[in-house]
């Protein structure tokens, strides 16, 4: 199934890989800290808002990730380091991309929190999981999608959220 959503995650992440090429001597390792700041950015953002907003946040957002993770293992698709061949040391979940997890659970939570100026900072993941070469963009796309989805749905079923 070649769809044009494809021709488009290949040519954005090839571009990211290129100039990753010829730029950084040391791409495992590069791409190793924009991994971890995105990890540390969405489990710190998600920590605060525990104590912030409320233990509901993180009930919905594990859930969620739980969910997510099931299509992921249904879909098996390979990451964008995985197509490149690019050795990642700490990266475990391969032929786990579509849709992306951290996208989806990080635009759920700030679609629900974005009174809280903390929140804010989740709109980045996406971003960095593509750039990170962890996600393809129809991966990240997918995750929003069903974020979106997911709040609508919650905002019908729970009108005081």
């Amino acid at each position: 199934m070649n769809l044009p959503i494809f021709n488009v995650d290949l040519k954005i992440s090839k571009k990211i890989y290129d100039f990753y090429l010829r730029n950084c001597t040391h791409l495992d390792c590069f791409l190793e800290n924009i991994n971890f700041l995105t990890d540390v950015l969405f489990y710190s953002v998600l920590f605060s808002l525990y104590f912030i907003a409320s233990k509901f946040c993180v009930v919905i957002a594990v859930v969620f990730y739980k969910l997510v993770s099931l299509l992921q293992k249904r879909f098996s698709r390979k990451r964008p380091y995985e197509f490149f061949n690019i050795e990642h040391i700490n990266y475990s979940s391969k032929g786990h991309s579509f849709p992306s997890s951290h996208s989806a659970v990080a635009i759920l939570i700030f679609l629900l929190y974005s009174s809280i100026p903390l929140s804010w900072l989740l709109i980045t993941i996406p971003i960095l999981r593509i750039i990170s070469l962890n996600h393809w963009l129809s991966d990240v796309v997918a995750g929003i999608l069903l974020a979106l989805a997911v709040f609508v749905l919650l905002k019908l079923l729970i009108p005081v959220l």
